[in-house]
């Protein structure tokens, strides 16, 4: 296996047609292509106030890509822009390079070509949202909370993950029929995007553990979302992001790595910041589920909307291979709840190389996301004696694992249906 790298130089533009926003770029002299968002309608010149800070996301995303040290923009932008948006570029750097067992980057330098003051859009204060939909379990339960709280909702389906792409159209599909609410669609296009991400790094798009969804994704897609939110007047865009997400951290090297990037609090708020001071003052990010744990979203979903769970997309990998992190949090969620709505095609349970394996062999590391949730749910299923001869891996958390959990798992599972407050949240909303 090669090495991680370091690109010297990402150049970037920006052009716009009918069809959408158009990103040509060149890498060193490895790569040159072009990243394009397809929208839902047509530009017009009031986007424009919006084009300059999707822009500089859309540089900031292929510079974490390829860890670029230099990045020349050739679209409009300034200095304040660059430094208000530096803290989620750092943060970005940090998480790539801790994810590939590197040095620790310091972000690039921004090289202006062409400077510019964006003029900022004003939104009326209504109870308005636009949401990000990708079809899965919290962003659906995230449609369902805006609903029940009266928010005229406007979602956004944009297919841009690699691998589950097709899995999340049908997913967004038929939820929207079942749950009789219509949706927008878009679509980023990036051929390039796996051959750049394997180029750089070693922990990207290897199946089954590393998937093929880069950091820095939701900074891209949350400044499409803006777009969206001028056109219909919404001041909220919602976004996934659980408590668990918006507050899992881990120190490294004298350094606080925020594991789920751009869900993480810390980013939320700095790019609030930035949407504020760049795009929007009336623009509000707000993730509906930031005061729900993990457990707490899988066991509404999974025990009052069985449906709607089974209809979701949850594989990093399309298909629910029962290997990736997702399918083996999804498979023990379903049987220490003791309810049948996922199918997989391989046993989660037998892989020796999993988070479950984790879980036995270092109850503790950091590297378990969730990690009280897959102990809790692990020691449900141990607690009833629902073992079969052959998962050895379950029979070893019984024996080496599950006696730091008897009799603590009433009060975990407290923890975990706990609803905890956050100030993202508007104060008259009620996640359930």
């Amino acid at each position: 296996m090669h090495a991680a790298k370091c690109a010297e130089v990402l150049k970037m533009t920006m052009g716009t047609d009918s069809g959408g926003i158009t990103f040509p770029y060149e890498i060193d002299n490895a790569f040159s292509g072009e990243l394009k968002i397809e929208l839902p309608f047509e530009l017009d010149p009031s986007d424009n106030c919006v084009l300059p800070s999707l822009a500089l996301a859309a540089s900031v995303f292929l510079a974490q890509l390829c860890l670029a040290r230099t990045i020349v923009s050739e679209f409009p932008c300034n200095e304040e822009m660059v430094g208000a948006i530096r803290p989620i570029v750092q943060l970005l750097y940090d998480v790539r390079c801790f994810k590939d067992r590197i040095p620790y980057q310091p972000t690039p330098h921004f090289n202006l070509r062409w400077h510019s003051n964006p003029k900022l859009f004003t939104l009326p204060s209504v109870r308005r949202a636009s949401l990000l939909w990708s079809g899965g379990i919290d962003s659906t339960l995230c449609l369902i909370s805006l609903l029940r709280n009266e928010y005229e909702l406007f979602p956004l389906h944009i297919a841009s993950n690699k691998g589950s792409e097709i899995s999340e159209e049908q997913a967004v599909r038929e939820l929207s029929h079942v749950l009789g609410v219509p949706y927008s669609r878009g679509r980023v296009f990036f051929p390039q995007l796996s051959e750049i991400g394997r180029h750089y790094s070693t922990a990207f798009d290897v199946f089954p553990y590393e998937n093929a969804v880069p950091f820095g994704r939701d900074l891209l897609l949350i400044l499409v979302a803006a777009l969206i939110a001028r056109r219909q007047s919404t001041p909220f865009v919602c976004i996934g992001g659980d408590y668990d997400g918006r507050h899992r951290q881990i120190r490294h090297n004298d350094r606080t790595i925020h594991r789920h990037d751009l869900e993480s609090a810390y980013a939320c708020s700095t790019l609030q910041s930035f949407l504020w001071e760049f795009v929007s003052p009336s623009l509000r990010l707000m993730p509906p589920l930031a005061q729900l744990t993990k457990y707490r979203i899988l066991h509404e979903m999974i025990v009052k909307h069985p449906v709607l769970a089974s209809t979701a997309s949850f594989c990093f990998w399309g298909e629910p291979c029962g290997r990736c992190f997702k399918c083996q949090l999804y498979y023990l969620a379903e049987r220490a709840l003791q309810r049948k709505v996922f199918a997989f095609q391989t046993d989660p349970v037998l892989d020796r190389e999993s988070e479950i394996a984790l879980c036995v062999s270092d109850p503790d590391s950091e590297n378990i996301p969730s990690s009280q949730t897959f102990h809790y749910f692990l020691s449900r299923i141990v607690e009833r004696g629902e073992i079969l001869p052959q998962e050895a891996l379950l029979l070893e958390y019984r024996d080496r694992v599950y006696p730091q959990f008897q009799g603590r798992l009433t009060e975990m599972e407290q923890s975990l249906m706990h609803i905890y407050p956050d100030s993202i949240i508007p104060n008259d909303f009620h996640v359930l």
